[in-house]
């Protein structure tokens, strides 16, 4: 990350933190103070957790952003209902992403995929309902959880996603 800044990076993220790691381990986030604005990425299925860690980066000064992972395909992740499955559970989502927001005054992100599988592309709808929980921005990539990092990316839903919402 201080390459990154160095080499003239407006705007660092972290690696995708686990949100039980930030409440428990406190050099978790510890980063250097240079780095900064700071984005950290969030990753976790369990809602009141997220919302602990979210208030635990605010109130410790650890990020000038959290972003929060909803797009991660690896099957650690997506076992712990985090990640990508929060996609396919729209009330797990709202719920998750709510807390995150309740619990930071930071601005949230969040990062997603263009959906669960070709039969199950919901990137349209997550984004409004992102919007309207009050996510700044979003990202897409634009694979399927299935696809993984791999395959033809659909770059048609980045439009269709910036042209669904205002953020």
């Amino acid at each position: 990350m201080l390459l990154c800044k160095e080499q003239g990076a407006d705007l660092i993220y972290t690696a995708m933190l686990d949100a039980k790691r930030v409440i428990e381990e406190d050099n978790y986030t510890k980063f250097p103070k240079k780095i900064s604005p700071l984005v950290i990425q969030l990753v976790g299925g369990n809602s009141e957790t997220m919302g602990k860690a979210a208030k635990y980066i605010t109130e410790n000064n650890r990020a000038d952003i959290i972003d929060v992972n909803l797009g991660c395909a690896e099957g650690e992740i997506l076992g712990k209902k985090g990640g990508c499955y929060l996609m396919q559970n729209e009330n797990m989502l709202i719920k998750l992403v709510g807390e995150v927001i309740k619990n930071t005054s930071l601005p949230v992100t969040a990062k997603i995929r263009s959906g669960w599988d070709e039969q199950n592309k919901n990137a349209v709808k997550t984004v409004k309902i992102l919007e309207e929980l009050g996510v700044k921005a979003i990202s897409v990539h634009p694979r399927t959880r299935k696809q993984g990092y791999v395959g033809k990316a659909d770059w048609m839903i980045i439009k269709q996603v910036k042209e669904a919402v205002k953020i």
